[in-house]
């Protein structure tokens, strides 16, 4: 995530008149936490001054199964079963 804020700008200015620019990514798990990728592009977009729009996008073919859904409550933790689609959009626009 560090290089996203130099992704942003490049693509910035590469981005048509009207034009919108997404992204889909997804969370990344570890052993303690659920990192939020969406939201730090969110973030940084917003600092770049662009609009931006995130929505949540759940798998249609994945399920979770009976033991993640146990251990995940078991351990009190995010089942990570979905991506966000983050778009970018010249602030003009929305």
């Amino acid at each position: 995530m560090k290089s996203w804020p130099t992704i942003i700008h490049t693509c910035k200015n590469h981005l048509a008149k009207n034009g919108e620019l997404a992204f889909i990514i997804s969370p990344t798990q570890t052993d303690d936490s659920v990192i939020d990728h969406a939201f730090q592009m969110w973030r940084d977009c917003a600092d770049a001054g662009s609009a931006t729009e995130r929505r949540i996008i759940v798998y249609q073919a994945q399920e979770a199964t009976d033991q993640q859904v146990e251990l995940a409550r078991r351990e009190r933790k995010l089942l990570t079963s979905y991506r966000d689609l983050v778009i970018m959009r010249p602030k003009s626009e929305q």
